[in-house]
């Protein structure tokens, strides 16, 4: 099960698909930041009010 985008889409498993928006960008976050490194982990804070997992990297870079 795994989240992405491209420029064109976004993948998102179909177990998520009945989130509301803000839901599905505060798991895609946690599930992202549960397997990388302290140092590139993002806030929670960066999934509130996100359209899309794209802004999530946007806005946090």
């Amino acid at each position: 099960m795994l989240f992405g985008f491209d420029d064109k889409q976004e993948f998102i498993p179909q177990i998520y698909r009945y989130l509301n928006n803000q839901e599905l960008m505060l798991t895609f976050l946690t599930q992202y930041n549960a397997s990388v490194d302290s140092a590139l982990k993002i806030p929670l804070l960066y999934a509130k009010n996100t359209k899309s997992l794209k802004m999530i990297f946007g806005n946090f870079l």
